[in-house]
């Protein structure tokens, strides 16, 4: 995760590839023209940067509120399982937060659906609303309701 103009920018998600160490911003671009970029501009760079033909690394841009919200989250509710539509039902990710990264299971899926993955991360752990799911998955796993979350998404099972 990285600050920038009040803006975080934070690499939620590495599929299919080794973990490496983690890197200063300066190692992943030149610091020096990239202070020269527009707040757009940044933000595409950074997109840029995170994606690839295989889909393998995805990130998302945040807020340094929205940030602060999703690491405090993640830190108190580390899992929590994704529902992903398919076209004959769906199918069920696991997802752990063991920040600065979120490791997620069914990986041949989550290569083609990545972009989704982190936009329904985003959701459920920066709405409050929507938090309340992620929160019980954890800490009353017996009151999870597994068809709420599938309704909540529109989901047929």
């Amino acid at each position: 995760m990285y600050r920038a103009s009040n803006q975080l920018i934070c690499t939620f998600l590495r599929c299919g590839r080794r973990l490496g160490a983690n890197s200063s911003l300066g190692q992943v671009v030149r610091l020096e023209e990239l202070l020269k970029k527009s707040r757009e501009e940044v933000i595409d760079i950074w997109l840029a940067y995170h994606s690839d033909a295989q889909g393998c690394r995805v990130g998302s841009v945040l807020s340094s509120q929205e940030c602060d919200t999703f690491a405090a989250r993640a830190a108190e509710s580390p899992m929590f399982v994704l529902p992903l539509s398919k076209p004959a039902g769906y199918e069920t990710l696991l997802v752990q937060c063991q920040m600065p990264y979120v490791l997620v299971t069914g990986l041949e899926e989550f290569k083609r659906s990545a972009r989704t993955v982190t936009e329904l991360l985003r959701a459920f752990y920066i709405s409050s609303e929507d938090y309340q799911l992620v929160h019980t998955f954890n800490h009353q796993p017996a009151k999870f309701d597994f068809g709420a979350l599938l309704r909540k998404l529109n989901i047929q099972a």
